[in-house]
């Protein structure tokens, strides 16, 4: 009984196996069918299917493997091969009675389709290439064409001198040509512009008469060359013209003047300081030895430093006034402005010089006020001024012929304030440095005994005074 039911079972098992072989074989059949005609999608799942009957040997199922892989390569469009390991053919096929046939080949569709698609793209953005080139082309010649439009409107502008108008129309070219590419253009525009600009600004300075500002820029818009260069050198000749003349109209009537108003102070020796009724600072009394200098017979007006500095800084306003309200510092711009226009080398006394030409210098008949021992002949102060400035050049003048250095205005000397010392001084110009400048002569609100030739104050060189002035001195004009 046992051996009966042992030989049902083997009998089961072999109609089983023989099912599943025959599961496998159809599966796999129908898979292969579906490859060839192309439908991969079909034939994966066939060869998902053979590979899941039961009782399948290892070789089958790498068999089915390698299907699979060619179905998915055939899927993404890849180039595929069946390898001659893999069968093609069904059962019917294997019947020695069929006369073979060539074999034909393997079509992929999905590559083909994928390659055909490709051309079709690379023909389409072959033609929109073209597309863009043309228009790109027409977008270019529109932009020269522009460009070129607006050049000749802003030369005619040019031409005509009409630089405002001018420089927009060089401004929109300028713009058009960045646009189209072609840096030359904008360079062309750009400098096209700055002569406008140069020259419009030269017509302006010509127009308020500061001709050496208009020629600067007229020689710069010569340099940049584009412009005729008759036309802008005939503007440069008409500024040269004014400036030559303005020059000759300056020195006649500022520089000469204050030419010929310098005294020759002969040089000398003298005692320098106080010895009778002195205040502090104006001992000891030391000796002083100077050489020639010339110094102003008056002292500078608000119509002098108005003319050299354009402006008049004086609290009360009268040209003929001595200047007043100017420190130290604002002497030297006006020392140097006026040497660069002169030619010529002005200078601030200093305190030595100041004292000895105050006292007549070699001529000096040793009064207590420069000029006379009676103030109210050679000074304006407290007493006789009614608390006023005066014109410079009214009372007597000293022995050399200078007025006004007793009283009306004080003035600046160029020395740093210091001690005296009983030391001999040979050319002396004052200590090496400080921190106030020496001030010598009386003002017109002050009492008489700051009139007196030996008396000093300092001030800072900041130091602005209503009272304060100054005078010049040279070495000489050679």
């Amino acid at each position: 009984m046992k051996n009966f039911f042992v030989v049902i079972l083997l009998f089961c098992a072999v109609l089983v196996s023989a099912q599943q072989n025959e599961c496998y074989s159809s599966r796999k059949t129908q898979g292969v069918e579906m490859f060839k005609k192309g439908n991969y999608d079909l034939a994966k799942r066939y060869f998902n299917f053979a590979n899941s009957c039961a009782f399948i040997s290892n070789e089958a199922k790498t068999e089915i493997k390698q299907w699979l892989q060619l179905c998915d390569d055939a899927i993404a469009g890849k180039e595929v091969q069946i390898p001659e390991n893999l069968e093609t053919f069904t059962d019917a096929e294997k019947v020695p009675a069929v006369i073979e046939q060539p074999q034909k080949p393997v079509i992929n569709k999905a590559a083909e389709r994928a390659k055909r698609e490709a051309a079709e793209r690379a023909q389409r953005e072959a033609i929109a290439r073209g597309e863009v080139i043309e228009q790109t082309n027409t977008i270019v010649e529109q932009q020269r064409n522009q460009f070129a439009e607006m050049m000749q409107k802003a030369d005619s502008c040019f031409n005509a001198s009409d630089y405002a108008t001018a420089e927009v129309n060089y401004q929109i070219a300028a713009k058009t040509a960045q646009q189209a590419g072609n840096q030359n253009d904008v360079q062309t525009a750009l400098k096209k512009i700055d002569c406008c600009q140069q020259l419009s600004q030269a017509n302006k300075l010509i127009d308020s008469g500061k001709f050496d500002d208009a020629r600067t820029k007229l020689m710069l818009v010569k340099a940049l060359g584009c412009i005729d260069v008759k036309s802008v050198q005939a503007l440069i000749d008409k500024c040269n013209a004014e400036i030559s003349q303005s020059n000759e109209i300056f020195n006649n009537n500022v520089i000469a003047p204050l030419t010929n108003d310098m005294v020759l102070v002969k040089g000398g020796i003298f005692m320098m300081g106080c010895q009778d009724n002195c205040r502090e600072g104006e001992t000891p009394v030391h000796q002083v030895v100077l050489k020639n200098f010339y110094l102003s017979k008056h002292e500078i007006t608000q119509d002098q430093w108005e003319a050299i500095m354009d402006d008049n800084p004086s609290y009360l306003k009268n040209e003929n006034f001595p200047v007043t309200n100017i420190s130290y510092s604002d002497i030297q711009d006006f020392i140097v402005k006026l040497n660069a226009a002169s030619g010529l080398e002005f200078r601030l006394p200093t305190e030595s010089e100041w004292e000895y030409a105050a006292r007549g210098g070699e001529k000096s008949n040793h009064t207590i006020y420069a000029g006379s021992n009676a103030a109210p002949y050679v000074a304006w102060f407290a007493e006789d001024s009614e608390n006023e400035m005066h014109p410079v050049g009214q009372l007597i003048p000293n022995e050399l012929d200078i007025y006004d250095m007793s009283g009306n205005a004080a003035e600046w000397c160029s020395d740093w304030y210091a001690d005296y010392t009983k030391e001999f001084h040979l050319y002396p110009v004052g200590a090496n440095e400080g921190k106030e400048r020496v001030v010598r002569g009386g003002g017109f609100d002050d009492s008489i005994d700051f009139l007196r030739v030996t008396f000093r104050f300092a001030a800072t060189p900041n130091t602005k005074s209503q009272k304060i002035g100054f005078r010049l001195a040279s070495d000489g004009f050679e």
